[in-house]
Formats: structure tokens, C-alpha cells, sequence
């Protein structure tokens, strides 16, 4: 691997796997891990067909997307996708998980493995769980996270359609409101391609409550594996769980 020199100020450099169209998990990474680590990006290839038929397929393309970093001197590498290993379950996405970082030669998680950590570190048993993914996907991921050991306390959906791409923050905070007063241990915004910094920050000023989103909980992982103290900004959204 090249040891190539840092940026000043800067402790690590962290990788990260993007799905070709995603417009948030980039600058949402960017923003819960800075200013100490150095984020580099690889997108995945675009893929034939719809939604699901992407979903299946993106598993296929991870080790080359691993591969695409070359030398770089990356201390961890996070999946930014969930999709992909929703139906596999939790144990075959830690052993992929496991498999990649093997092939990488250093930690690799997906979004959902990272997640999946987050609240095992939390202690959290029971979550609320808002979904922007069309009926079926949201099936598989409730189906994931069941599989995880933890119970479903309530459920928001925003309609029968994919909307983690063009969710706007009021829409976001209004269906993490609306799940927030119930008796579960934490607030979980699943996909990592909506803009959720400004929703949080919204929520946590008017809402107690731990609130947790894929980008916060993958670039909490990045850092951690990394042995990086969390970012100022994921402190500030979740104080509880950067302190893990």
C-alpha cells in the first residue's frame, strides 16, 4: 500500500463505495467524519434494469469496487449501499463483510453491517424504523433487521415508492416525528441516499431521543475502525453514540 503523505491536520484516509446515482452519501460522509480523515470515493458501475434487479446485483460488483482503491493507504472502507444485503440477513452480510476485508487488507462494512453495529454498541433492542424504499424493500429491510434481534416498535413509510433520492429535510424530519414518540429505544432513517444532517439537527433540537440515519451510523463505523475520534458534527447529532 502507498504511504502517501497527509494533508495537514489530517489523522487517516477512509474509503468509501457509492451506488452511481446517489446525490447524499458523498457530502453527508464528508461532513460526519471531517475534518480529521481524508474520505476517498469509488462509485459502483451502473447496472441494467430496475430497482430490485439493481439491488440483487450490487453484491457481485463489491469486491471489484474493494479492489478499485489500489494502494491507496485506506485505514477502513464503508459500502454506502443497504439494498443489497437486506435479504441476505445480517450473519451473510458480516460474512461478506468479512470476506471484503480480507480482500481489501483492511476493515470493510456495509452500510447495513455498520448500522447493525451501531445499535449493538447502543444497546438497542427496539427501534422505529422510517423507510423512503417502495413496500417490497421495505419488507426486506424490516425482515433484516428482525433476523438482527431487534423488534420493530413502529413503522413509517413514505408511500409505495423509492423516495430516498428526492426526500426533502421537512419531509425527512416529518417521519422521523412521527415515529419519535414511541416507546422504542431509537429513531432509524434507513438509506443512505437521503439528505438527513439538516432532518436531525431539526428533530434533536426539538425532540429527545437517540436518532440514527445509515450515513451517520457508516461514517461512525469508518471512524472507529479507523482508531479516529468521531467528527465534531456526528458528536453533535448523537452524542451517545459517538462516545462508543
Amino acid at each position: 500500500m502507498s504511504a502517501s503523505p497527509l494533508p495537514s491536520g489530517t489523522s487517516a484516509r477512509l474509503g468509501a463505495i457509492v451506488p452511481p446515482a446517489n446525490p447524499a452519501a458523498e457530502p453527508e460522509l464528508h461532513a460526519l467524519t471531517g475534518p480529521s480523515a481524508v474520505l476517498h470515493i469509488a462509485r459502483l458501475p451502473v447496472l441494467p434494469g430496475d430497482l430490485r434487479a439493481r439491488c440483487e446485483g450490487y453484491g457481485a460488483a463489491y469486491p471489484e469496487a474493494v479492489r478499485a482503491f489500489g494502494d491507496l493507504d485506506l485505514a477502513a472502507i464503508g459500502i454506502a449501499f443497504m439494498s443489497a444485503t437486506y435479504r441476505d440477513g445480517p450473519d451473510a452480510d458480516a460474512a461478506l463483510c468479512g470476506r471484503l476485508s480480507e480482500l481489501a487488507g483492511r476493515p470493510v462494512a456495509t452500510a447495513s453491517f455498520a448500522v447493525t453495529e451501531a445499535l449493538r454498541a447502543l444497546g438497542v433492542r427496539r427501534i422505529a424504523l422510517v423507510s423512503p424504499y417502495p413496500d417490497w424493500l421495505t419488507e426486506w429491510s424490516r425482515g433484516y433487521w428482525r433476523q438482527g434481534g431487534f423488534q420493530l416498535a413502529a413503522l413509517a413509510t413514505m408511500g409505495d415508492v423509492f423516495r430516498a433520492y428526492d426526500a426533502s429535510e421537512d419531509e425527512l424530519a416529518d417521519a422521523i416525528a412521527a415515529v419519535g414518540a414511541t416507546e422504542a429505544d431509537a429513531v432509524l432513517l434507513t438509506g443512505t441516499g437521503a439528505y438527513t444532517i439538516g432532518a436531525l439537527a431539526r428533530i434533536g433540537a426539538a425532540h429527545q431521543g437517540c436518532y440514527l440515519t445509515s450515513n451517520l451510523c457508516l461514517a461512525w463505523w469508518l471512524m472507529r475502525a479507523a482508531g479516529l475520534p468521531q467528527a465534531p458534527l456526528l458528536t453533535a447529532l448523537n452524542p451517545d453514540l459517538a462516545a462508543r
